[in-house]
């Protein structure tokens, strides 16, 4: 919707890339990172090949990419991204799938949006195993554009508005970000 000029922005769970034609991300906003969600009882670990396990991630994701290439022995099982991170967590609670992968703030959010209780799962490992930075979609032409948008992202008085929307999350969010900025910078 960006890219027809319908919308001047899209936010969301938007890793920044850059092989999107027609369109350009905003400074990041937030930053997550990729982990298994797991049911709490679930002899899963994360640091082995995975072999046969079955594994949701969301189809044609910047994860369904992570997971080929480092677990090529895991048995992936996509989602549709429309409605996928929740059906995705449903084939975790019904034993479908061991995991699924995705950022750990939105399988939470799920979570939390179905009522099932975040007590009943676990995201593994403690440190993300990818360090994904968050952007607003905006249009590709736009530079005065992308620079407002951009420059409010960076102002404290936009901090306001993150406390509304990522407070129980935020905390979570800074360490996340603190272990890859340092991950980045070794």
């Amino acid at each position: 919707m960006v890219e027809t000029e319908k919308v001047h922005l899209e936010c969301g769970p938007n890793s920044i890339v850059s092989d999107k034609k027609g369109i350009v991300f905003s400074d990041p906003f937030f930053s997550s990172g990729t982990r298994f969600l797991v049911k709490n009882n679930a002899n899963f670990d994360s640091k082995s090949p995975l072999e046969g396990i079955k594994i949701g991630v969301l189809e044609a994701s910047t994860t369904e990419s992570f997971v080929e290439q480092n677990y090529p022995d895991a048995e992936i099982v996509t989602f549709d991204s429309d409605d996928g991170r929740s059906q995705g967590i449903q084939a975790v609670t019904d034993g479908e799938i061991e995991a699924m992968v995705s950022d750990r703030v939105l399988l939470m959010g799920e979570i939390d949006r179905q009522g099932l209780g975040r007590e009943n799962y676990q995201t593994i490992p403690e440190q993300p195993l990818t360090c994904d930075y968050y952007g607003l979609i905006l249009p590709q032409g736009d530079l005065q554009w992308r620079n407002t948008v951009s420059t409010f992202i960076r102002d404290r008085t936009s901090k306001q508005i993150f406390d509304r929307w990522l407070g129980k999350y935020y905390d979570r969010a800074v360490a996340d970000l603190d272990y890859c900025q340092n991950r980045r910078e070794q």
